[in-house]
């Protein structure tokens, strides 16, 4: 893996958000069971096949502003090893004839998480063309190929409530199991109230480094604020939501969190919470019961 410092720093000052993986569901007080429903987002063009070559124009509006505070922290990244190579390039069609991009990443064989803004829209509305996922994508370079997405499915209070911010996240099934070779994260909760100040590091596909240049940072978990969000100090620019963070278990990442949106200097990470596992259980039983249906192992 090669790396080099990102250029001249972003003036404004930046608070990203990060969704955790677990905490996500912190829609209820610890008090509460967590009803966790999910909503299926399918596209309406599956069939359309894979284009050989990136778009030129990318449409941000959907997602959030993350923002960088200077110094620039983050650092470009050869995404050429374990875990970089798990985290790619979604890009997002839409039926305007648009194009979203977000960072996702893959959390076995075919699947994927992500942010729900790219599947759903400011009014809540669900409808997309279709969707590519691109692992260890460097410029027109891509190793392990791409992958389309077969279904995708975000929280219900999400929708209901109209961009929740502690549910936005969303959870998709692709058509080839190009995890087998690209690789995928280990993820899972962690008790905020014992993990303050923890190392941790984030990488994604940012719009102000382009979009196809993997940029990583480094930071801390500060603090835990509302329930299930944790404030860090992780630099971003939109492009990378949908960003995995995590920490190392000895030579294992593990992923707690995930990058959203920011409002000021510091970041935020919906979870990791100890008592928000309702999350946590709802993804990995999501995996269980939608298989990558279609295609076999990449070639």
């Amino acid at each position: 893996m090669r790396v080099r410092r990102v250029g001249m720093a972003l003036s404004s000052c930046a608070l990203l958000i990060a969704v955790s993986l677990i905490a996500v569901s912190g829609c209820k007080s610890s008090n509460e069971k967590v009803e966790f429903d999910w909503l299926t987002v399918e596209p309406i063009d599956l069939d359309r096949p894979v284009p050989e070559t990136l778009p030129e124009l990318l449409d941000y509006s959907r997602l959030p502003e993350l923002e960088v505070h200077y110094p620039d922290s983050r650092e470009t990244v050869e995404p050429d090893e374990f875990p970089y190579t798990c985290i790619g390039q979604l890009l997002v069609y839409y039926p305007d004839g648009t194009v979203g991009q977000s960072t996702a990443f893959l959390v076995a064989p075919a699947h994927i998480l992500t942010v729900a803004d790219v599947f759903v829209g400011p009014d809540g509305e669900r409808e997309y063309s279709h969707a590519v996922f691109t692992p260890g994508l460097t410029g027109a370079t891509m190793p392990f190929g791409s992958a389309k997405v077969v279904e995708a499915a975000v929280p219900e209070k999400y929708i209901k409530e109209v961009n929740l911010r502690p549910c936005n996240v969303a959870v998709a099934v692709l058509d080839k199991r190009i995890g087998v070779t690209a690789g995928y994260f280990a993820f899972e909760s962690i008790d905020p109230h014992v993990n303050t100040g923890v190392p941790v590091t984030t990488a994604g596909y940012a719009r102000d480094t382009g979009a196809s240049t993997m940029v990583q940072a480094r930071g801390r978990f500060e603090r835990y604020g509302y329930p299930g969000l944790w404030w860090n100090d992780l630099d971003a620019d939109i492009g990378q939501n949908g960003s995995p963070v995590w920490i190392q278990r000895g030579d294992q990442p593990v992923v707690i969190a995930m990058l959203t949106r920011g409002e000021g200097r510091h970041s935020q990470a919906i979870g990791p919470a100890y008592d928000h596992e309702e999350m946590l259980d709802a993804i990995r039983e999501w995996i269980a019961d939608n298989p990558c249906k279609t295609a076999g192992d990449p070639e």
